[in-house]
């Protein structure tokens, strides 16, 4: 059974590698460009209360305005030749020309409405001169008024929101390339994005009219944080794994470690809005906590630009480390050495269960902890490569690891470094 999970998880990230999306990411900074300069023409909107309603029957009939006006010029065009029946071809000619020249001198633009601005425009400012290139190819493709059609169930399917798309693609690139270089490729994409943000959107709309204002809020703040943390945690992971390779290289175990998710601490909403909490596992060895808190403190310490200790203070920020309970085997990571376990949790398994979980040999993680909390601590902390006296000693290992992180100690590195006792030398860059 476990083998055939196995299996299958590897058939998924490799079906997942092989039709690897192509688009930009929702979060990327083409992606954000494209998505601000939306928003500015829809007014600004900071809710999905706040976005223009969908367009009416009669804004849907407009977006033929072409095709009408034409049908109706040919009209009046014929009536004109066949008054004229019987005078020279010449002079037929000269009164149709005559007649069209009018018609272009008299014709009007067909009425285009903005929205009104609700909030701040976040990012490259819009020239005015682009906003009103932007609103007369709107107008010029039949939108009255900037929206999109909400409420259907394909958006792309919409010949409102197609019309739309095609005008917005076009000219967020053009503004973009005015201060970002874009290629060719990416410009490809505009329209991609743009029709992923108002599915995205439109769905948030209708779970917004569904639910109410403030029922829609808070579930819409928790959605946010959880994001957040979920990107949190990934880039502790990869910074985790940076540093691994860094440190310990050609230590292919650890790097698996650090890789797995599950192996990484939770993180929840803090007590009255303030830094959010660290729920450590408890099946978790003191060692393998240690290296991980480590290579954090390591990760913070080679930190230069201001903006990325900022963005660290956010990312480590905790008002307080608490543990995670896990009864028996469920939600566990399988397969890791076994001094990746908490002895005491251990103990607590049955023998088949110890068998699941993992049948792997130790790969010295104490002697490990112990190496890296000299070098980045100036002392050792861990008590061994498993707290043999059960989750009491983990806690007196977590607590003065914390505390050691809050006030900064860090200790002198030797300038050949340390060693572990499997043969590695600890490079620090």
């Amino acid at each position: 059974m476990e083998a055939n999970e196995g299996s299958r998880r590897a058939e998924k990230r490799v079906r997942g590698i092989a039709g690897k999306r192509v688009l930009a990411e929702h979060c990327d900074k083409y992606s954000r460009g494209i998505q601000s300069f939306i928003k500015f023409f829809l007014g600004n909107p900071k809710r999905p209360q706040d976005y223009p309603s969908a367009p009416t029957p009669d804004e849907l009939k407009a977006l033929y305005w072409v095709e009408r006006r034409a049908e109706s010029i040919k009209q009046n065009l014929s009536r004109l030749r066949e008054k004229l029946q019987g005078k020279a071809p010449a002079e037929v000619e000269f009164c149709v020309s005559q007649a069209e020249k009018e018609i272009r001198k008299n014709i009007k633009m067909p009425p285009f409405t903005p929205v009104v601005q609700i909030g701040p425009h976040k990012g490259q400012p819009v020239s005015a001169q682009t906003k009103g290139d932007v609103e007369r190819s709107l107008a010029l493709a039949g939108i009255s008024r900037l929206t999109f059609d909400w409420d259907v169930s394909h958006i792309s399917e919409s010949p409102w929101n197609s019309a739309v798309v095609e005008v917005l693609g076009s000219r967020a690139v053009e503004w973009l390339r005015r201060s970002t270089p874009i290629t060719d490729e990416q410009a490809c994409q505009a329209s991609a994005i743009i029709l992923r943000w108002v599915h995205t959107k439109s769905g948030e709309i209708r779970d917004a009219t569904n639910m109410g204002s403030e029922a829609y809020d808070q579930m819409k703040k928790g959605r946010t944080t959880k994001a957040q943390y979920e990107r949190w945690r990934k880039k502790i992971r990869e910074n985790r794994c940076a540093m691994a390779g860094k440190v310990l290289r050609g230590n292919i175990n650890l790097a698996h470690i650090c890789e797995d998710k599950d192996c990484g601490s939770d993180v929840e909403d803090g007590p009255n809005d303030s830094l959010p909490v660290t729920l450590s596992p408890n099946w978790r060895s003191g060692s393998l906590t240690s290296i991980l808190h480590c290579f954090d403190k390591m990760v913070q310490a080679q930190a230069t630009h201001h903006q990325t200790i900022k963005n660290n203070l956010l990312v480590y920020g905790r008002s307080q480390r608490l543990f995670k309970t896990f009864t028996g085997i469920r939600g566990v990571p399988r397969g890791l050495p076994c001094d990746c376990y908490e002895d005491a949790w251990w103990a607590k398994l049955s023998p088949y269960e110890q068998q699941t979980i993992s049948q792997a040999s130790t790969i010295g993680l104490g002697d490990i902890a112990k190496n890296l909390e000299k070098h980045c601590l100036g002392t050792t902390i861990t008590t061994g490569t498993n707290a043999p006296t059960g989750s009491s000693t983990q806690n007196n290992n977590k607590r003065r690891l914390d505390e050691t992180s809050l006030t900064g100690g860090q200790g002198e590195a030797s300038q050949e470094g340390p060693r572990t006792t499997t043969g590695e030398t600890m490079n620090v860059d």
